[in-house]
């Protein structure tokens, strides 16, 4: 089973239609669910919820539990973001960035293998979705922080599991012309973003291949000759 949050726009969405495409079977988490409604798949089973809520962390649980659903992998994609070129966010743009991109995904995952020990399930590969303002400064501050903060959580999994049952990676797309930039600045120049179609299958080709388990970055020089 697959398990694939932020999932009703953009890259997660793509990401599901990929991986129903091959026959796998999917949770799709996400806090709204427009878009996954149109999907006609029997192999899709769709959680609807806000991750930073404790409610929807409980029903996932109780999905997973109820149905003794062993988790192969789990795609951490859920993320929030405003462009803001300076420190000087309110406290509730600070806790909604942070608590969204970092404090559920560990929730999330921590639960996730919680119920795996209990299970004495077998092998999972925990990806998280990055992106590149996590290993450089950016004026997007408190993203930017949100993200380091992503890449260091991947990196302290990695340390705590060595014994191979529990694979932790990080992917790291380029900017793809999404929703998630429909309220931000109008001078960003989207058309040189990738398709998120595109990206999503070489997610999909990396996470079924021998190297799944290796980090992927993905450069946009890759699409920008793809339309």
């Amino acid at each position: 089973m697959i398990v694939i949050t932020g999932a009703n726009n953009g890259l997660g969405l793509e990401l599901v239609k990929i991986f129903l495409k091959h026959n796998f079977y999917v949770i799709a988490i996400s806090k709204n669910n427009y878009n996954l409604k149109k999907i006609n798949n029997s192999n899709l089973k769709i959680i609807t919820g806000n991750l930073n809520k404790n409610n929807t962390l409980k029903k996932i649980k109780k999905y997973i539990t109820k149905n003794n659903i062993h988790i192969d992998l789990l795609i951490n994609n859920v993320g929030f973001s405003c462009i803001e070129k300076n420190p000087y966010f309110a406290f509730t743009q600070i806790n909604k960035i942070i608590n969204t991109n970092l404090i559920s995904v560990m929730k999330l995952t921590n639960m996730i293998l919680t119920i795996r020990k209990a299970n004495n399930s077998k092998k999972i590969h925990i990806v998280n979705i990055l992106s590149s303002v996590a290993f450089k400064g950016n004026q997007n501050a408190i993203y930017s922080v949100s993200k380091w903060g992503l890449r260091g959580y991947t990196e302290c999994l990695k340390a705590i599991y060595t014994n191979n049952t529990v694979m932790i990676s990080n992917i790291v797309p380029c900017s793809m012309n999404t929703s998630y930039w429909a309220n931000k600045p109008k001078n960003i120049d989207k058309s040189k973003f990738a398709n998120p179609t595109l990206v999503a299958n070489d997610i999909f080709i990396h996470l079924t291949s021998e190297k799944k388990y290796e980090d992927l970055i993905l450069k946009k020089e890759r699409y920008s000759n793809i339309v």
